[in-house]
């Protein structure tokens, strides 16, 4: 997963590259690309969160996690403690990245499904039998 970082992820994620996640982040705000969206899972929750930039308001960045559809005992699901969410991504001379939750983090067993028009997405997280759990916009720019 791009962002968060979770707490127990060592260097076996992103957290472990810092440099190279802040060029690809500079290279999106530098070259001003609009709706990025990361989309990843296999973190045992479903999150949205959002990334923003201190110096720079027109900066955005999102990410959308579905994970897991049906967990096992022996890997515990994580909750909103098990992610980093109270100091900024990464930073430079330029800046703080800072991220923040954009909805529930969701610790079961659940599957996302996406609807996408020109005005935005929708994220709407389903439990193993379709039942609504949560819905979620993300707004394009």
């Amino acid at each position: 997963m791009f962002f968060p970082d979770a707490k127990q992820d060592g260097n076996d994620a992103w957290a472990g590259f810092p440099g190279q996640r802040l060029r690809l982040l500079e290279t999106i705000r530098s070259h001003r690309l609009k709706n990025v969206i990361f989309v990843s899972g296999d973190v045992h929750a479903s999150l949205t969160s959002r990334l923003t930039h201190s110096e720079d308001p027109d900066f955005e960045v999102h990410t959308i996690v579905s994970s897991p559809l049906c967990n096992t005992k022996l890997l515990p699901y994580a909750s909103q403690s098990s992610f980093i969410l109270d100091r900024p991504l990464v930073w430079n001379a330029a800046g703080e990245y800072r991220q923040e939750l954009t909805a529930n983090v969701i610790s079961q067993d659940n599957f996302a499904h996406l609807v996408i028009n020109a005005e935005r997405i929708q994220v709407n997280y389903h439990d193993r039998d379709g039942k609504l759990l949560q819905s979620t916009g993300i707004s394009l720019r």
